[in-house]
């Protein structure tokens, strides 16, 4: 069970960024806007969603809360276009059916996981499926469906 009152918040695993890292990221540094802090506080913590991402070179990977992904997929596409920084979220797949990202979607190839996300410190794989929204890493609105098993 997860001790933290705020399930939309949590720690991404490490063999989900391990993948990432060997796939995607390779041996470049990569910017998280969204760090995973519980006790977040406005006026001592940065809002990803206020400031820059990259500068179109260095990657840049979001777990965002759940209960607010809309805004970061939203800020993922602007920053995208704007800067044509790569980047890569880490979402419910239901997050996608929304209306929000159906307005954004042509440039996000998505990755969808063949099997629910183990997170740290709940007993339970997540009770719904995740994908990897990806920008700036093929061109066009595609989707593959991966395995992060060995």
């Amino acid at each position: 069970m997860n001790k933290n009152k705020d399930r939309n918040s949590v720690k991404t695993p490490d063999y989900i960024l391990e993948f990432l890292k060997n796939k995607y990221f390779k041996q470049t540094k990569v910017f998280d806007p969204c760090p995973l802090i519980f006790d977040w506080d406005p006026k001592i913590h940065t809002d990803g969603l206020k400031i820059k991402w990259g500068d179109g070179i260095q990657p840049v990977f979001v777990n965002p809360p759940y209960n607010i992904s809309y805004k970061f997929m939203k800020k993922a596409y602007e920053e995208f276009i704007s800067y044509g920084t790569k980047i890569i979220l880490l979402v419910k797949v239901s997050s996608i059916c929304t209306h929000t990202f159906r307005r954004i979607a042509k440039p996000f190839h998505i990755l969808f996981l063949d099997d629910r996300v183990q997170f740290d410190n709940f007993k339970r794989r997540a009770p719904f499926q995740s994908c990897f929204l990806m920008l700036g890493f093929k061109k066009g609105s595609t989707f593959e469906i991966i395995s992060l098993k060995n």
